[in-house]
Formats: C-alpha cells, sequence, structure tokens
C-alpha cells in the first residue's frame, strides 16, 4: 500500500441494493397506494358537487330537483313538467360540462347509506310526500363510504 485508500462500492454491492430496492417496490408499493382509495374519494366528490350542482340547478330553473343516493349510485334528476303540481322526478340532470351525459355515477364505496334530497326554486332542501314539499328541521348527513357531507334544511347549503 502507497498510503492510497480507496474508497466507493463494487459493483455487486450496487446490483444488490438496486434488486432489494426494486423488490421492496413491487411488494410494499401496491400496500400504499390501493386504486379503491382514490375510486371512492373519487365518488364521494362526484356526488357532493352534484348535490350542490342540484341545489343551483333548482335556483336558477326554478324546478324542484332531487339528488337521490342508493347504496350503489347516485342521480340528479328534476321535475319532468316543472310545475311542482305533481311532483315526478323521471328527467334526468344532465353534466354542466358534458351535456350528453347525465349527472349520475356507480360503484358507490361500501358503507354508502341510501338518501334522498329534494331542492325546491328557492334552494331549501327537504323531502317530498305526494305532492307536498316539506323543508328538514335540521341538518341533514349523507354518509358514503368513510367520509360524509351535511345540508341545511332551511338554506340548503351543502358541506
Amino acid at each position: 500500500m502507497n498510503g492510497r485508500f480507496e474508497s466507493g462500492f463494487t459493483l455487486v454491492e450496487l446490483i444488490t441494493v438496486i434488486v432489494l430496492i426494486g423488490v421492496l417496490a413491487v411488494v410494499a408499493g401496491p400496500r400504499f397506494f390501493s386504486a379503491s382509495t382514490f375510486e371512492d374519494r373519487f365518488f364521494f366528490d362526484d356526488a357532493l358537487h352534484g348535490a350542490r350542482y342540484a341545489r343551483q340547478f333548482a335556483v336558477a330553473k326554478g324546478c324542484f330537483t332531487q339528488f337521490n343516493l342508493t347504496t350503489s349510485s347516485f342521480s340528479l334528476n328534476r321535475d319532468n313538467d316543472c310545475n311542482s303540481s305533481a311532483l315526478n322526478f323521471s328527467a334526468a340532470i344532465s353534466r354542466p360540462e358534458d351535456t350528453s351525459a347525465t349527472f349520475a355515477a356507480t360503484n358507490a364505496p361500501s358503507g354508502t347509506v341510501a338518501g334522498s334530497i329534494v331542492f325546491d326554486p328557492a334552494g331549501r332542501a327537504g323531502q317530498v310526500s305526494g305532492s307536498n314539499f316539506t323543508a328538514f328541521a335540521s341538518t341533514q348527513t349523507y354518509t358514503i363510504g368513510d367520509r360524509a357531507f351535511l345540508v341545511d334544511g332551511e338554506t340548503g347549503f351543502v358541506r
């Protein structure tokens, strides 16, 4: 030795570390990033946007609208004739960004609880019995998977 020390890694050591990192990425990576987590969040955000849009649609068009949430999907509908004489929610509402698609979605996450909200032309949230609209007296909670949003009855505010 001439007093020189060489430092560094051998090629075998570098390849071993790269292989170990690759194996960890393949085995542990999917546990951190599950597609269902993103799909559940997307469904919740879409439903929340749908409830807000239903209220805006009711106020802007002067027509009763319904946000209908089932254990597997949600949809937006309006009163068929928009005259509130016999509330019949059979006309689907189109998405504002794509008028050829109805405002609906399927594949709700497990744990979704069915419920329905009707918005009147004043923007209040409530329910319909026969052809009578009754605004909610309190804030209602709607659960989608492990998330929830609230709807105030008198103002129709969705949060």
